[in-house]
């Protein structure tokens, strides 16, 4: 079809399945003015709208739908979908009852109910997608549901296999779906000896689709579970709660092991003062490190993969920001070295501790800047090549 169609309902639904929203509420706007009574326009518009983000308009146009046309279960069925996906509603479900009771095959209906309801009826949700698998065995909306349920369960034996099975299923149905990739790929990144095998699905998804809104938080899960500063950072929280957990179930389970209550309180001021140093020192820290030094190599990366290299010089390379700052510490220390040795040989002309001391610790940190750039440097590398990133920019 030509771009100087006529712009009928048809015409709307083509440039709909195009992906062409803005155009069909254009011209769907401007159909309203010659027939404003047509439900089949106001459905189609509001799905433009609600593709667009705009929910608001979009169940505007869709009750003036069912004001037209009280028995559309199209619009129910869209209503009650677009009003499941804002949180803590729970509207959606008497519109999808309504559905249901003109269609009760009606997927959408189904959906929206085990949308709305994952969050506080879990057994719920998970009748409603075996609804939705029986009525169509290849959703995958309904495995993703039944996936986030199973992990919402982590005190059932065999969570973590039924969780991965969905997936699984979901994968061999469509296996370029990034976002089942993706949630693979997160999935299995908890297990310890199966790691190797979500960065493979992450960076897959990545590979797929570079220029997602999600592709962000994909390299951000690879960059907090390969990144090396990034775990050094939050190695003491993990200590802490490795030590806190079995505490807690040991004294609830075994109530005898209170008589070891002195033991476990030295231990527990301990931990509590690591995790109080970790709070206030270590967690900005990693904070400000995933935030600009990660984002900031991923932001640039994102850009030359687009193709539009002349923005790059524009995003700021805040992977030296902390590398300029260490080489200010290292001359601000430089400068203060020989006032030290002047200050300590003038008070104590014999004494020669200080001075050793004082070339010590110019050494340590000498030293440890060094360290520090040789592991960013290798962490940056890194975090290009997890990340699917150009080697250079």
């Amino acid at each position: 079809m030509r771009d100087d169609s006529p712009t009928t309902t048809a015409s709307l639904a083509f440039w709909l399945e195009r992906q062409r929203y803005d155009r069909v509420i254009e011209e769907g706007h401007r159909l309203l003015a010659q027939s404003p009574e047509d439900p089949d326009l106001h459905r189609l518009i509001a799905v433009s709208h609600w593709m667009q983000g705009d929910q608001r308009s979009a169940e505007n146009h869709l009750r003036e739908s069912l004001r037209l046309r009280a028995d559309d279960e199209a619009s129910l069925s869209l209503l009650a979908l677009i009003s499941s996906t804002t949180l803590g509603s729970r509207k959606s479900d008497s519109r999808a009852i309504e559905a249901l009771a003109l269609d009760p095959d009606s997927v959408t209906a189904w959906l929206a109910l085990a949308s709305s309801s994952i969050g506080d009826d879990e057994e719920f949700s998970r009748r409603c997608c075996r609804r939705m698998l029986k009525l169509d065995p290849g959703n995958i909306s309904a495995r993703i549901i039944l996936h986030a349920a199973a992990c919402m369960n982590k005190n059932v034996p065999g969570w973590h296999q039924e969780a991965e099975r969905l997936l699984l299923e979901a994968l061999a149905i469509e296996p370029e779906n990034t976002d089942v990739q993706a949630l693979l790929g997160n999935h299995l990144l908890a297990t310890k000896h199966r790691r190797k095998e979500g960065e493979a699905y992450l960076r897959q998804a990545i590979a797929s689709d570079p220029m997602s809104s999600l592709a962000a938080d994909w390299r951000q899960s690879l960059a907090k579970n390969r990144d090396l500063i990034y775990r050094t950072l939050v190695l003491p929280r993990k200590i802490c709660m490795a030590i806190l957990k079995p505490m807690g179930k040991s004294l609830v389970r075994y109530p005898l092991l209170l008589l070891l209550f002195q033991l476990y309180l030295i231990v527990f001021v301990i931990c509590l003062m690591i995790l109080i140093f970790w709070g206030i020192f270590l967690w900005p820290v990693a904070w400000l490190y995933l935030k600009y030094a990660v984002h900031g190599d991923l932001l640039r990366g994102r850009i030359m993969i687009s193709g539009k290299r002349w923005l790059a010089p524009l995003v700021p390379p805040w992977f030296w920001l902390r590398r300029i700052l260490v080489l200010l510490a290292m001359v601000g220390w430089w400068r203060l070295v020989p006032e030290i040795f002047a200050t300590i040989n003038r008070i104590h002309p014999s004494l020669h501790s200080g001075n050793v001391v004082a070339i010590g610790c110019t050494i340590l940190l000498l030293g440890g800047a060094g360290l520090f750039c040789w592991l960013e440097f290798r962490a940056g590398r890194r975090r290009k090549e997890i990340g699917g990133l150009p080697p250079a920019f």
